[in-house]
């Protein structure tokens, strides 16, 4: 995630360009939606799930509402990780034909191979001036290595980041996807906290996408980014829908 709306785009654009001042939202509002929102749409027209069906003469609850992560300005910080740091991911770099990846032991020796393309895994992400970063990467590597070691890893695609990986079951320049998530760089940020939306009461239908406003309120607000979930599924009475920490990694596009 996410593609930003119209709206966001304008706002940006007239900030850094014009004399216009992009002023922070007063709430940030994470909803569901049963197909995926378009750039142009608002919070009085995305395709949001309903808060109530009507069944016969009556107009049932679904317990369907946006999800508010407060202002952002007095809770983002709890809310979110720093912008770029998850070393608790395990990511997998792909290396483009005829690259060069450079790795380093424990004993601070360094080598350099020219490889085809392929993929390098698992590893562990850290900006190299980050040293809470750097420990935490470093540990998740050498915990999983039988003799505690690890490698270190360098792309020219992504300076000043250092990739930690265990020296044991590394797999590296293989031909197949490794299954992990694809490193794409720092521009992304995760949640800090779980995500947990109400039970449904009734059957909200599909969910197959998700979207931020700026407003907790249903119908209303400005659209600010969407997407498409990656596994969209039928909310049936009863279910419950919620992203566990760091599951939700928003970045623009």
């Amino acid at each position: 995630m996410a593609a930003i709306s119209d709206y966001l785009e304008q706002q940006l654009l007239e900030h850094i360009f014009r004399g216009t001042n992009f002023a922070k939202p007063d709430n940030i509002s994470i909803a569901l939606t049963s197909s995926v929102a378009k750039d142009n749409q608002n919070g009085s027209n995305i395709p949001e799930i309903p808060t109530g069906v009507t069944v016969g003469a009556s107009t049932l609850a679904t317990n369907y509402n946006r999800l508010s992560l407060g202002a952002p300005s007095e809770q983002g910080d709890t809310k979110w990780f720093d912008v770029g740091l998850d070393a608790n991911t395990t990511y997998q770099v792909h290396l483009p034909e005829s690259g060069t990846v450079y790795f380093s032991n424990n004993n601070g020796e360094t080598f350099s191979t020219s490889q085809d393309d392929g993929y390098w895994y698992p590893l562990h992400a850290a900006n190299s001036g980050d040293s809470t970063a750097t420990e935490s990467a470093k540990f998740r590597a050498e915990n999983s290595d039988t003799n505690s070691q690890s490698y270190i890893f360098r792309f020219d695609e992504y300076p000043g980041v250092n990739f930690y990986s265990p020296r044991v079951g590394t797999s590296s320049g293989v031909a197949q996807d490794g299954g992990n998530l694809a490193y794409e760089g720092n521009g992304f940020i995760k949640n800090q906290s779980q995500i947990v939306f109400q039970p449904a009461f009734r059957d909200w239908g599909f969910v197959s996408g998700i979207a931020v406003l700026d407003n907790s309120s249903f119908g209303v607000g400005n659209l600010l980014m969407y997407a498409q979930l990656r596994n969209p599924r039928y909310i049936y009475t009863g279910d419950q829908i919620k992203f566990d920490v760091r599951s939700l990694e928003i970045s623009l596009t």
